[in-house]
């Protein structure tokens, strides 16, 4: 069938905020608003990637738009400049979880919190935290905070991209944008990614993603079937182009080697242009025993160094790293003597602090000279 900008609404859409309210007047709000990013930098993007970068994709599992500060928005602009400063790549293609990162899904739809059931945390897009009621104006503010936030990019003349999971539809169809070379691009960020619990044939999300230029991330685990990963990959590019498609791993310690290598093998062999970068992170959460959701940073070295070592005997280039981490001095993933939940702040999954990173960044640079 023809794209729209809406043809996503004739398929299956999970995972998307079920608001009470006409919402309409907001998406034609949004759609009237200035771009985030140009289309320009969007395609300076996939000329990059066409180039052979190494992206390092960092930052927030959840931003919030209290966060959207001069202060925190530069530490964690400084942050990522120091991790790729200890990487010896010249053309590093920074991007941040950062502008726009403002919607979750979650596996479930409801949590206990002092004994009572409310709807789980799906981010500040949704909701807000403490009231946790669906409000479709905050589109609205996801959408200023955005902006303010890459503003403050622009300011620090750093050269960091902006990514999110396109998850609210409502959202990035009124930031979509028909341009002057006659095509379509989402203009809330420079690269948007496709995530596991949407990533299906018949997903509305798919079907919204095949219509933009911009670059596109696809999740892939363990349990993806592997013909439904090719369908979808000529889908989203079906000319097949350089820079288009960026494959995100992210299996767990356990299934990256026994999965990955034929994954690996079914694309190559379909002969589809993708860079493969590794999340060592969304395979590797668990509750210990005290009901904190963790990530043991062993596990997450022992995957990275599995994928690196798998892509190398296929002759396929390690393109890149996708972590959630902070710059912050929290302490939410396992690996050290301290004790877990001192210093846990997460609203959602846990992250690497500065130290953590690190210790990732020293092993890149080993895997990737």
């Amino acid at each position: 069938m023809n794209w729209s900008t809406n043809s996503w609404q004739k398929f299956t859409a999970i995972h998307m905020p079920k608001y009470n309210e006409d919402i309409d007047d907001i998406k034609r709000q949004l759609s009237a608003k200035d771009g985030i990013v140009a289309p320009d930098s969007i395609n300076a993007f996939k000329q990059r990637l066409c180039g052979g970068g190494f992206i390092v994709q960092m930052g927030e599992c959840a931003e919030t738009f209290a966060n959207a500060t001069d202060d925190d928005i530069n530490n964690r602009i400084n942050f990522i400049e120091e991790f790729c400063n200890l990487l010896p790549v010249d053309n590093i293609i920074k991007i941040g979880r950062i502008a726009g990162q403002y919607s979750k899904p979650r596996s479930e739809d409801f949590e206990e919190v002092n004994g009572e059931k409310i709807p789980v945390y799906k981010g500040d897009m949704f909701h807000d935290y403490t009231l946790r009621q669906l409000d479709p104006k905050r589109m609205l503010l996801a959408y200023e905070a955005s902006k303010k936030s890459y503003e403050i990019i622009l300011q620090s003349a750093k050269p960091i991209l902006t990514s999110h999971e396109a998850l609210n539809l409502h959202y990035e169809e009124a930031m979509t944008r028909l341009c002057e070379d006659n095509k379509y691009y989402n203009v809330s960020a420079h690269m948007l990614w496709l995530g596991e619990k949407t990533r299906f044939r018949a997903s509305a999300h798919v079907e919204y993603l095949r219509g933009i230029e911009n670059p596109i991330g696809i999740k892939v685990s363990h349990k993806i079937e592997i013909g439904d990963l090719i369908e979808i990959i000529k889908l989203l590019n079906p000319q097949n182009k350089l820079g288009k498609i960026i494959l995100i791993s992210r299996m767990g310690v356990k299934h990256t080697p026994i999965f990955l290598e034929n994954i690996l093998s079914a694309v190559k062999n379909a002969g589809l242009h993708v860079v493969w970068t590794a999340d060592p992170m969304h395979g590797n959460t668990y509750k210990n025993e005290n009901n904190y959701k963790t990530r043991n940073l062993a596990d997450i070295i022992t995957e990275i160094s599995d994928f690196a070592e798998i892509l190398a005997k296929n002759g396929v280039k390690f393109g890149g790293i996708h972590l959630e981490n902070s710059p912050n001095d929290i302490y939410e993933c396992v690996g050290d003597v301290k004790e877990l939940g001192t210093k846990y702040e997460t609203l959602c999954d846990p992250r690497l602090n500065k130290e953590q990173s690190f210790a990732i960044a020293e092993l890149l640079a080993k895997l990737i000279k």
